[in-house]
């Protein structure tokens, strides 16, 4: 690699263009990259020194949807490996493991590139909820020790994969760049009392949220929830809302790609999800003013510090577990307040374009000197 010339390629798939943006701001700000070039879905947020590569529109177009699937499993690491020959770059990224980790690491052997591996779900990433549950694990493992350097979210991650034999010496805790700029901290008013940013997956709890709410309902008959996202979940978390009577009290606003006013609106983000490594929309609700209630999964206490900065909830099922803690900050503004600029201050210091971009310039450092 050549000292400011280096070129990046991003593979982030249908990856959400926040986590991009995340992943990417602390090796763009670095003088030694010449490039990044980002493989997606679709064309995201612009990033400096950045451009997109994404699949062409006639294959999302093909039906049935199982077709779709099939082509792009096969064109996307064939579009890598076109590119890989042709622009040449000195590393190549891939979040999450299957398939773009695989992918990445199948095209730089194949080309002589470096490649780094962004371990962004933690355990479950590695072990997996597929089917031939063993098998893919066994292909995560054996390319988490192939490639060249891992990112990862904490410390549950590193003692987690030195536990599988991983190098330690190539693992470095990089979960990306919270873009301060953008995410502002608001001072006005906060109309909405609970939010959720997510996937209506089951992995999320959308159905726990909504019993949630309709047990801190009878403390708080005015309160105030919005729902922001999609996912296979959706439609049956708006049926639950309806036969639990909540549905005035929530409301539901499907995928939104800007995401700043409703953290800047919001007193309390709640995330009881089943697992988690560190969640990007905690770390840009925090630096909003946005305080989380969370489950304590993954690596959430490298930033959620219970009683300081968020709730931290030890069992994500304990429904009264979570209602208790909401309403302990919702009757008391001047702590939820005092919560929210310890949260934002942790950000800012942690997880700032400045502070990621320093051990963006170790990773280059050290594949530079591999």
């Amino acid at each position: 690699m050549h000292p400011s010339k280096i070129r990046l390629f991003i593979v982030a798939g249908r990856t959400g263009h926040s986590l991009i943006v995340c992943k990417a701001l602390p090796f763009a700000v670095l003088s030694e990259i010449k490039e990044i070039i980002i493989f997606s879905e679709a064309p995201g947020f612009t990033i400096p020194k950045s451009r997109y590569i994404t699949i062409p529109a006639w294959i999302k177009k093909l039906k049935p949807s199982f077709i779709v699937k099939l082509i792009r499993i096969t064109f996307e690491p064939l579009q890598l490996i076109y590119f890989t020959l042709r622009l040449k770059p000195d590393i190549i990224n891939g979040i999450y493991t299957l398939p773009k980790g695989l992918n990445s690491l199948i095209a730089a052997r194949l080309t002589g590139t470096q490649c780094l591996i962004s371990v962004i779900g933690s355990r479950l990433e590695i072990e997996t909820e597929l089917p031939f549950r063993k098998f893919w694990e066994r292909i995560n493992i054996w390319q988490l020790h192939k490639c060249d350097a891992i990112t990862i979210k904490g410390e549950a991650d590193r003692d987690y994969l030195i536990s599988k034999k991983i190098n330690p010496g190539k693992l470095f805790t990089l979960n990306g760049a919270i873009d301060t700029d953008k995410f502002t901290f608001s001072s006005g008013k906060r109309p909405i009392d609970l939010l959720f940013v997510g996937t209506f997956i089951e992995l999320k709890g959308p159905d726990r949220i909504l019993k949630i709410i309709k047990k801190l309902l009878s403390c708080f008959r005015d309160l105030r929830a919005v729902m922001v996202g999609d996912g296979v979940m959706l439609k049956e978390t708006m049926e639950m809302a309806n036969e639990l009577s909540i549905n005035q009290n929530v409301v539901f606003e499907g995928y939104q790609r800007n995401t700043v006013p409703y953290f800047q609106q919001a007193k309390i983000l709640v995330l009881p999800s089943r697992s988690e490594s560190l969640p990007t929309t905690m770390l840009e609700a925090m630096v909003c003013g946005c305080v989380p209630v969370i489950s304590n999964v993954g690596n959430v206490k490298e930033a959620a510090l219970h009683d300081i900065n968020s709730k931290v909830i030890d069992d994500y099922t304990d429904i009264n577990c979570f209602v208790e803690n909401i309403a302990e900050l919702l009757n008391d503004e001047p702590k939820r307040q005092e919560f929210a600029k310890a949260a934002r201050l942790m950000v800012i210091n942690k997880y700032s374009v400045l502070a990621q971009s320093v051990i963006a310039k170790n990773i280059i450092n050290y594949l530079e000197n591999k």
